[in-house]
């Protein structure tokens, strides 16, 4: 495993975290919640880090950090409620609601319930946002370019390059279309798109797609269009997601 790097300033840890807007789901507060990046450090990083700092050896600490978790792990599963050192507590819990004490004894789905306790905020409290950008909950499409020739123009019978994001092409329902478009704003109907094959698809990503021109296209103006339900993985989305290019030209060849 390739070691963490620590970046820090004069004071210690970098004190700035990057974050996004995410449209907000639920009835209750303002139109978006803040999504901050998780940057994530092992124990191994933290321990060497300590170790350069104070002279200590690094497998001796983890040694005993691995007595101190099983001591805790042991407690909780006798029922004990567990402070861990100044940080936070852990306790047995049982969420939810019941509507009589005979629902009650049979629900036992007993989980840690984890309360920070106030030197974590204040661990935390010269830190900033450094940058804060809006959080893509849909298909955009942001370029279409010829792929493999010079100039602007888009040659029926040739290929473009398309970046965007959440545009990856991952099954047979999946699609990519042309649309005649009038330029402003309106296009054909559905049934009139011409939707390219998959062997006509080179190249797929959430960000970037290269795709064929197909020679039967007319000179005139067009959107590209993609109908994309992939999620990840073999997961789909309930339902498809489109996103459309702003209208270019296509000219023959």
């Amino acid at each position: 495993m390739a070691k963490q790097e620590l970046v820090v300033n004069g004071s210690g840890f970098v004190n700035e975290v990057a974050g996004k807007l995410k449209k907000n789901t639920l009835k209750n507060g303002g139109a978006y919640i803040i999504s901050l990046e998780k940057k994530l450090l092992d124990v191994s990083t933290i321990v060497q880090n300590m170790c350069d700092e104070t002279g200590a050896n690094p497998l001796e600490v983890m040694k005993i950090l691995g007595d101190y978790q099983n001591c805790i792990l042991k407690h909780l599963g006798k029922g004990y409620s567990v402070k861990v050192l100044d940080l936070l507590t852990v306790q047995p819990s049982i969420r939810g609601s019941v509507d009589n004490k005979e629902e009650a004894e049979a629900k036992n789905e007993i989980k840690a319930k984890v309360t920070p306790l106030p030197l974590l905020d204040e661990a935390m409290k010269d830190l900033s946002v450094s940058k804060l950008e809006m959080f893509v909950t849909e298909a955009v499409i942001n370029s279409v370019k010829p792929h493999g020739y010079t100039g602007d123009t888009i040659i029926a019978g040739k290929s473009i390059d398309v970046t965007g994001d959440k545009i990856k092409i991952g099954s047979d329902e999946d699609g990519v279309y042309y649309a005649k478009t009038d330029g402003m704003g309106s296009i054909e109907d559905r049934a009139n798109w011409v939707k390219l094959d998959a062997s006509e698809i080179f190249h797929s990503t959430a960000k970037e797609l290269t795709a064929l021109v197909p020679s039967s296209l007319e000179s005139g103006k067009y959107v590209l269009i993609v109908e994309t339900s992939f999620l990840g993985g073999n997961k789909k989305r309930k339902e498809a997601l489109f996103a459309a290019s702003a209208p270019f030209n296509v000219v023959k060849a």
